[in-house]
């Protein structure tokens, strides 16, 4: 047991390394004590969500953080929906099982004087796996192991408020509490366009070519585009992309929401990474009697925002080869939606 005891001490004094762990313990004659830390303090703000009003929720900002990109972050319409899908009838803090702890702000990439992507990480435990607490408000930085925490129980160290590395998240720790993960890539929603041309008998799709770094290949997908604002605008913003990517001009009246078939509990939108990703998607059926000349002239043309880092070509595929055409998940969503609406009737007469 006491080689055991000394092995978790060694193990949360290594982990303690990279913050100095000898400015936060030392050793008199008399025993342990805490020492403060003489560092900067951390940008932080707190918050309290509708639904959790006695479970206030810090915000910190990770280092390397701007001010300006802290408070842009919180303000954001991305850091808004993230937090409003949370308390939704399905959210994760619905029934009152999960708490929301802290949330530090790691990253944030601005699009002109929006931000585009936004990361973080938050805490949030399930309290059904038990609430024994230790009994006091830790103040600690992430890292610290909860071996080192309890070290600090069993020799009755008197807990102090210190900052280390300008970096202070505060939380009550819950010892038999489950941690979800928590990474958050921010991007909000999203829309995305099947267009379907009909011309002598043969039904095309309209299909986007792009370079996509974070995969490193060119894919085929289809004309999607993010919510630029809170403002929740998805038809016009499906109206709007298509145009900008592949030159198509749409009315809204010949647009079918194919999301909106789904349960209403899935909250009629679709999901393509959330492991790790908030987007949520809605994909719209767009169908058009066209000429020939009108699937040639697309082919291959060049389109796409330059200003805006858009190198974009149209293909145009056979409906019929297109769940094979592409790893795309829109796609692949889409044509699912598209088949099933048509197998339950779901899907309105083409007008001629």
């Amino acid at each position: 047991m006491a080689v055991t005891v000394l092995r978790t001490i060694s193990t949360s004094l290594q982990v303690l390394n990279p913050f100095h762990a000898p400015n936060l313990l030392s050793k008199n004659k008399k025993g342990f004590f805490c020492k403060m830390s003489t560092e900067s303090p951390s940008l932080t703000h707190s918050i309290t969500l509708p639904s959790k009003q006695s479970e206030p929720v810090q915000i910190l900002a990770a280092p390397g953080v701007s001010s300006s990109e802290f408070w842009s972050a919180i303000d954001s319409s991305l850091f808004k929906h993230w937090l409003h899908n949370l308390q939704t009838e399905n959210g994760i803090l619905a029934n009152g099982k999960m708490t929301l702890n802290h949330i530090l702000i790691q990253g944030v990439d601005m699009f002109g004087k929006r931000i585009g992507f936004l990361k973080f990480k938050a805490e949030i435990f399930d309290k059904e796996t038990g609430n024994k607490s230790l009994g006091f408000p830790c103040l600690v930085q992430p890292g610290i192991s909860v071996a080192f925490l309890l070290i600090l129980e069993i020799l009755n160290v008197q807990q102090r408020g210190y900052n280390m590395m300008g970096h202070v998240i505060s939380i009550w720790l819950n010892l038999n509490c489950d941690q979800v993960p928590g990474i958050v890539f921010a991007r909000g929603p999203a829309v995305a366009m099947l267009i379907l041309l009909e011309s002598e008998g043969e039904i095309y799709v309209v299909l986007t070519e792009q370079a996509r770094v974070p995969v490193g290949r060119i894919i085929l997908e289809l004309p999607a585009g993010m919510l630029d604002d809170d403002k929740g605008d998805i038809v016009g913003t499906a109206v709007r992309e298509v145009e900008e990517e592949t030159g198509i001009k749409l009315n809204v009246e010949d647009m079918v929401d194919l999301t909106a078939f789904l349960d209403s509990s899935t909250g009629r939108t679709v999901f393509p990474s959330p492991g790790g990703c908030d987007e949520d998607i809605s994909i719209f059926l767009c169908r058009k009697h066209v000429d020939k000349e009108v699937i040639m002239h697309l082919q291959g043309k060049e389109t796409g925002l330059r200003e805006h880092g858009e190198l974009i070509k149209v293909r145009v595929v056979p409906y019929k080869n297109l769940w094979r055409a592409t790893a795309d998940c829109k796609v692949l969503a889409a044509v699912a939606l598209l088949e099933m609406a048509k197998k339950e009737g779901l899907l309105p007469s083409l007008a001629t």
